[in-house]
């Protein structure tokens, strides 16, 4: 076990959250894991477990005490006839690539856009991805994991502490390895982007198609967060890899098909049909065709991520006291069109991007205030937001987790509501 002194990219992750710890231990082995537990424990002292520190919302940003760093404790393996075991600093990447190697006909379906995020960190999160398969916790046959008491168990499906640690942010212990349930891959996949003039008249598309079964996934980029995207397209070879887009362009709806190729084909004459109708230009469509095709329009939605955080980074230089704003509303709206309303209807006077799954009912509106006063309005419309949601009987937070800017961005009268609601979560 070798703790090292803490250097400043160790305490901050994508939220652009600053934190501080007294030192950092990048464990290797579960012996480490199990030492540097018992050692702080002893020091009557604190740890933030990390990955790769992708979050959203400063889960792995330290408060003082001490880091567990899990990158490096990564191994995978074999599991049953459909399955591996993950160690939990294993990233999505890298299990991507295991599959392929030794699973040629298999995959794991739960598509989390950030290749390099770790599976201990989607697991605590219960993370999804683009396609409608759902939360990560669907798909894991088994965790193992430390407590807090040192006792190492294995949990599974159907057991109460599994409900705790899925999704628990690493409040109920460490997890060391996670045995994932692996798919048949389909026959074919394919790729749409359809573009709207209008965003309502996107979301108008969503409502008529989401019901499919061939339809895998749904997603939503607005005309702000694709201007920042193109911005950045030359700094990006993966970005020069797909057509610029027209600036008269308000939504870019992205679809993805699967099945048998002749299926498929008869799906996309008929989202041709429906787009039309709702006012697409369809002769500016895009399609792919192929999982390596495919990943070129993938790495413009993960984009969207980026370009955020891009310019969050650059507003904190000027005024470090304005923090990520991102609202990650479950409500209890049932169509595209009153999901898209919900936030419209605010009149948002600040410059802000909206993007997500919009075919799970799931978008995100990021804020971007350039000044502290604008900041300040733009906190008060996230509470409303959020206030708004939790009366129609929905959740503050659908995929990012709470993490430490949650809580600190809403408030102890919100987040006491969120309790009521949610027993796994605590409020710090």
């Amino acid at each position: 076990m070798d703790i090292q002194n803490v250097m400043a990219s160790d305490v901050v992750d994508e939220s652009k959250m600053i934190g501080n710890a007294e030192g950092i231990c990048y464990a290797e082995t579960e012996e480490d894991i199990i030492n540097f537990v018992k050692w702080v424990i002893e020091k009557s002292s604190t740890i933030t477990i990390q990955g790769s520190k992708t979050g959203l919302v400063g889960g792995s940003v330290p408060n003082g005490g001490y880091i567990l760093n899990l990158t490096k404790y990564n191994k995978i393996e074999a599991g049953d006839a459909n399955s591996i075991i993950a160690q939990s600093g294993a990233t999505l990447l890298k299990i991507g690539q295991y599959i392929d190697k030794h699973f040629s006909n298999l995959r794991f379906i739960p598509n989390p856009t950030e290749s390099s995020a770790t599976i201990g960190g989607i697991v605590s999160n219960n993370s999804r991805g683009l396609n409608r398969y759902g939360e990560v916790g669907q798909y894991i046959k088994n965790i193992k994991v430390l407590l807090e008491t040192l006792k190492i168990v294995d949990i599974k499906p159907g057991e109460e502490l599994f409900d705790l640690v899925v999704g628990g942010e690493g409040l109920y212990g460490v997890i060391l390895e996670v045995e994932l349930e692996l798919s048949i891959k389909p026959a074919d996949m394919w790729a749409i982007a359809f573009f709207f003039e209008e965003i309502l008249e996107s979301a108008k598309f969503v409502d008529q198609i989401k019901g499919y079964k061939e339809i895998v996934a749904i997603e939503l980029l607005d005309k702000n967060v694709i201007k920042l995207i193109q911005q950045r397209r030359e700094m990006s070879t993966q970005l020069a890899q797909v057509p610029v887009i027209n600036d008269n362009y308000a939504a870019m709806i992205y679809i993805e098909i699967e099945g048998l190729e002749e299926d498929i084909m008869a799906m996309a004459e008929q989202l041709l049909e429906i787009a039309a109708e709702c006012n697409s230009n369809v002769d500016d469509s895009w399609v792919f065709s192929g999982l390596a095709e495919m990943q070129k329009i993938r790495n413009l939605r993960h984009a969207a991520v980026e370009v955020i955080g891009m310019e969050i980074e650059k507003i904190r230089l000027q005024d470090s006291r304005i923090m990520k704003l991102s609202s990650d509303i479950a409500n209890k709206k049932t169509s595209a069109s009153d999901l898209v309303k919900f936030y419209l209807e605010d009149k948002i006077n600040i410059e802000y991007c909206m993007f997500g799954h919009i075919g799970s009912q799931n978008i995100q509106v990021n804020l971007l205030p350039k000044t502290y006063l604008e900041y300040i309005e733009s906190v008060k419309l996230m509470k409303k937001w959020a206030k708004d949601a939790i009366k129609e009987g929905g959740k503050i937070v659908a995929e990012q987790g709470y993490g430490k800017l949650k809580p600190y961005i809403y408030g102890k009268e919100i987040m006491m509501q969120v309790e009521q609601q949610n027993r796994s979560v605590v409020f710090q």
